[in-house]
């Protein structure tokens, strides 16, 4: 089941909330888009993707639309696309994406499915990834194409994080995957889909099959009841 949502905290965005048929999920997965500047929306098939993989593992998930940007122009828009993958310091602006994230968590927690459950784990794509990696602390995290180039700071890479790296992937190079994470693309955390690239055109089949992998992996990890707070 895939239903769109008006999601108010302080501030109030649109997302899709994706769950299970049965009434009990065995989990809820909070899942960033790209960045809104470089064509982040929620209709990105990787986004959904991602949401299917979930949801077909038996888990809840939500994907969220970031605030939208006001104030720039064009000519300042298209500059911040040219310098975002070259320059770390704009990440930071993230500070404000990541406090939205955590209430939009909170929403996620309260508000849906009828019980207060702790968020089992990440899920982000590009500059989605990059929030979800400094969200998540000490949870488990699918990560699709980071642009670590952009990360202010190591990842912290929990046994069950999950890095999905495009064959020729210009957002993330195999020095920057090393120096951030301590992988290789030959670690059991990473794996590199043959024949795509930073836009995976083609690939939701693909990543949603991933997606549903980890999360199945997610799930035989936890305790018996299954309960996010398990994998905390």
């Amino acid at each position: 089941m895939m239903e769109r949502v008006r999601i108010r905290t302080t501030f109030e965005t649109e997302g899709i909330l994706a769950y299970p048929d049965a009434n009990a999920s065995r989990g809820r997965i909070l899942v960033n888009c790209p960045h809104p500047l470089l064509g982040g929306t929620l209709d990105n098939p990787v986004v959904m993707a991602i949401l299917d993989g979930c949801v077909r593992a038996g888990f809840a998930a939500l994907a969220w639309e970031y605030r939208t940007r006001t104030g720039l122009s064009q000519e300042e828009v298209d500059a911040m696309r040219t310098r975002f993958w070259e320059d770390h310091r704009l990440i930071e602006s993230s500070a404000g994406d990541l406090a939205d994230a955590q209430e939009i968590a909170g929403w996620f927690r309260k508000e849906t499915l009828g019980c207060d459950e702790e968020i089992t784990a990440y899920a982000g794509y590009s500059y989605g990834a990059i929030v979800s990696l400094l969200l998540a602390d000490e949870s488990p995290v699918f990560a699709i194409s980071p642009p670590l180039r952009a990360m202010p700071q190591s990842a912290r890479v929990v046994p069950q994080t999950r890095i999905i790296l495009a064959e020729e992937d210009f957002a993330v190079s195999d020095e920057e995957l090393v120096a951030s994470t301590g992988l290789t693309r030959e670690s059991d955390n990473v794996l590199t889909l043959d024949g795509s690239d930073h836009l995976f055109v083609g690939d939701a089949p693909r990543i949603a099959d991933v997606a549903q992998e980890w999360a199945l992996r997610l799930h035989s990890a936890s305790s018996s009841d299954c309960h996010a707070s398990s994998l905390l």
